[in-house]
């Protein structure tokens, strides 16, 4: 647990590197039965001041949700409501993160409602990242063809060309 502790100290760091870097090594420690200390130390910074540590959490979130941690899946699609654009954006990308044959099917509908969401964004950047998610929870077994479709329609409608691209 302090090893978690040090390293998640630095998803609150200035740069944006260090973040990225202390979230693929949380994930790391997860895989290595780290699971429950690596979550009690996300989920103190999915409710840090900063936007970015915020963000950064959401990254390791959707890695601790890959692994099959429910209450990570919770706080992915929870950050949607979130007021700032970059971290409902974290969200969608942290979304597409879940895609693949593993994923749950009592999970795929959760999922597949979060990236719904993310359609609905005001925020243009967090559409073209839900449609990435999309794209990529689309190749999952589990996940409703026919609700990607409809969703695939839906941004082919979009009013901004870099989310009708994605």
């Amino acid at each position: 647990a302090a090893l978690v502790d040090k390293v998640a100290q630095h998803l609150e760091a200035t740069g944006e590197q260090a973040r990225l870097d202390a979230a693929r090594d949380l994930i790391g420690l997860a895989e290595v039965a780290e699971a429950p200390a690596v979550r009690l130390a996300v989920q103190r910074r999915l409710v840090h001041a900063r936007p970015e540590v915020r963000a950064a959490a959401l990254h390791v979130a959707g890695g601790l949700a890959r692994l099959g941690d429910a209450p990570s899946a919770a706080a992915v699609f929870a950050a949607f409501g979130d007021a700032d654009e970059s971290v409902r954006r974290a969200a969608a990308l942290a979304l597409g993160e879940l895609g693949g044959e593993e994923l749950p099917a009592a999970a795929a509908g959760i999922v597949a409602d979060a990236a719904a969401l993310g359609l609905r964004d005001p925020a243009w950047q967090v559409r073209a990242a839900a449609a990435c998610a999309i794209e990529r929870l689309s190749k999952a077994s589990s996940v409703k063809k026919q609700a990607a479709e409809s969703a695939v329609c839906k941004l082919l409608q979009d009013e901004n060309a870099e989310v009708r691209k994605a």
